[in-house]
């Protein structure tokens, strides 16, 4: 079956292939939310994006989750909340009908990051010599079952659309890297602009893209590519450029996508601090004394007090505040398995009465733990050495978690690093078995 899909896949037209696994990882998403919704029937959540939707819904437009009144916000990127508003109005309100509808919709991206990691996966192929023509294929099978994308577009969050975005970033980022055409250059520019309305956090990895062949290769048709990276980077300003404007004008104040990194900052860099979010952490949603000083304040005063706080902190204590990245470290890659920071804290998720919460932790420390033995092993005995495009992977490790080293850890954040973990460890197990049928059997034997 995998050889004839192999083929398929290989000799027929991308766009074909494209659909197909699009189709594959469609129709398993679809089984997995019939079997969920029959047995545990998907609700609303109410939570902060969820609420500005409301707003959004109700004619308040994008304004603040915490208060009833219009004040607005830019605590979201805009364009999940704003999609979100408009399938309210298809399922009538914030009600169970429009939480199936949004489930059933983020089955979309989710499906179309699967089908971006097997363009990625044939493009790596295309380019390194070693990697067997059936690896696309299992790159398509193994994530359209990857257990915590199965788990996380069950969410009304931002989560498999960002997902889906980095996906389609980093492929575009393999084209660019590939050709700086003025084509590549606008695709990239859009992808980003795009990404940036659903979360600003994988902006870096679009700069370290566009300027990496500039490093690279200095002379060759310098002209003709500069002006393809000027188009990537004016293409995603522009798109960037209308809510940026529109933060200027409300809040007259430079907020380039999202105001609440200093809030967030804070929460992790005080007195009591917080590793995960949790019941006492200092927050508005939180503490009743902080949404007042939100309140009283306004969003950008607020942020920008909380940032100088949070700096004040971590410049006062520096010590404490490694010991607190180290632990967020920690709680990136590996999981908080022993629930040293759980949101009760005597309640632990082995304990928890819910089982679908008890799975979907199980799932998230073997997606987290078991790519990473293998990619770190790889690495130790050589089987990454020559992997295209390296940089953009070192880009999407070392950007991609960085802002929550600082503020808070927690497995949805770091939810969209594991695939790509899940895609190095691949390859590693397949460099591994084509070195052990390669070698003599008098070593093997040895």
């Amino acid at each position: 079956m995998i050889a004839n899909l192999s083929k398929l896949l290989r000799d027929g037209s991308i766009a074909k292939g494209f659909a197909l696994v699009f189709a594959i990882a469609a129709i398993v998403r679809v089984s997995f939310f019939l079997l969920w919704n029959a047995y545990l029937p998907i609700e609303f959540d109410a939570a902060e994006l969820a609420k500005v939707a409301i707003n959004l819904y109700e004619g308040r437009g994008f304004t603040s989750p915490w208060f009833p009144h219009e004040e607005p916000t830019a605590i979201f990127a805009p364009l999940i909340p704003a999609l979100y508003s408009i399938l309210m109005h298809i399922g009538g309100g914030p009600n169970a009908d429009t939480a199936r509808l949004i489930t059933i919709i983020n089955i979309v991206p989710s499906s179309l990051a699967v089908a971006c990691y097997w363009l990625i996966a044939r493009q790596l192929t295309l380019r390194a010599s070693d990697l067997p023509g059936y690896f696309p294929v299992v790159v398509a099978l193994v994530f359209s079952f990857w257990p915590e994308s199965l788990f996380r577009f069950l969410d009304l969050w931002y989560y498999v659309w960002q997902e889906a975005a980095i996906a389609a970033l980093v492929y575009s980022s393999f084209l660019w890297i590939d050709r700086q055409s003025i084509r590549n250059g606008l695709i990239i520019g859009t992808v980003a602009g795009v990404a940036a309305y659903i979360n600003p956090v994988p902006l870096p990895v679009f700069a370290v893209a566009l300027i990496t062949p500039f490093v690279v290769n200095r002379k060759n048709q310098l002209g003709s590519r500069l002006r393809a990276g000027v188009i990537a980077g004016l293409v995603a300003t522009t798109i960037i450029a209308p809510w940026t404007i529109r933060n200027m004008l409300v809040f007259d104040s430079f907020i380039p996508m999202r105001s609440g990194f200093g809030m967030e900052l804070r929460q992790g860099n005080n007195p009591v601090g917080s590793i995960r979010q949790n019941s006492t952490s200092i927050h508005p949603s939180l503490k009743k004394e902080e949404l007042e000083k939100l309140q009283s304040m306004g969003e950008p005063a607020y942020t920008q007090w909380a940032s100088r706080q949070a700096k004040d902190y971590i410049r006062t204590h520096p010590s404490e505040t490694l010991v607190r990245v180290a632990q967020r470290f920690y709680v990136t890659w590996f999981t908080d398995i022993f629930d040293q920071w759980s949101w009760f804290p005597e309640q632990q998720w082995w304990n928890q009465c819910c089982l679908s919460d008890r799975a979907l932790r199980v799932t998230t420390i073997l997606t987290a733990l078991v790519p990473l033995v293998i990619v770190v092993g790889g690495l130790a005995r050589g089987y990454l050495r020559g992997l295209p495009y390296i940089v953009i992977f070192i880009s999407l490790f070392l950007f991609l978690p960085l802002p929550y080293y600082f503020t808070q850890a927690n497995d949805v954040f770091s939810q969209f690093v594991r695939p790509w973990l899940g895609m190095l460890a691949l390859i590693v197990v397949i460099r591994w078995i084509a070195e052990r049928r390669n070698r003599p059997k008098a070593l093997i034997d040895e």
